[in-house]
């Protein structure tokens, strides 16, 4: 499978990482603060990994993983372009954001809405947080609105 990668920093890069060691993936790097982390990145996985920008990223891969923090959301998504019929894979997280949920509002509910600033509307949508994941799987946890299947 082609997978994009919007965001290759921590969680990104390690997602990246364990896709291209499964032997069964392919990634393309995109979105960082430093491009030149990016190269490394990619050449450190070999030749299954390849850089691009973040709108390259969405149109190689049949799945795109979102991995950024929660401030660059509409900035990643705008360089993304449409994301029509994707998979998004979305692990972004509050670390290093100054803008946060408000209060009762959960973290798969405030990117939803910043990705709805980004004119985002037919994609699916897995929301991974963490080591609550493996639950919500089982529990068959389902957020509200189109194909989104909320974990942690």
């Amino acid at each position: 499978m082609r997978i994009g990668i919007i965001g290759a920093g921590h969680i990104g890069g390690n997602c990246a990482r364990r896709f291209v060691l499964s032997g069964k993936h392919e990634v393309k790097l995109s979105f960082s603060r430093d491009p030149a982390n990016l190269e490394e990145l990619a050449e450190d996985l070999g030749e299954r990994a390849s850089v691009g920008t973040p709108k390259e990223a969405v149109e190689y891969a049949d799945v795109v993983v979102l991995s950024v923090p929660w401030d660059a959301i509409p900035e990643a998504l705008h360089q993304a372009g449409s994301l029509a019929g994707k998979i998004v894979i979305d692990t972004c997280n509050q670390f290093g954001s100054v803008a946060l949920p408000s209060k009762g509002q959960t973290a798969a509910e405030f990117n939803a809405a910043r990705r709805e600033l980004a004119a985002t509307p037919d994609f699916h949508a897995l929301h991974l947080r963490g080591l609550f994941a493996h639950r919500c799987i089982i529990a068959g946890r389902t957020a509200p609105s189109r194909s989104r299947l909320c974990m942690g």
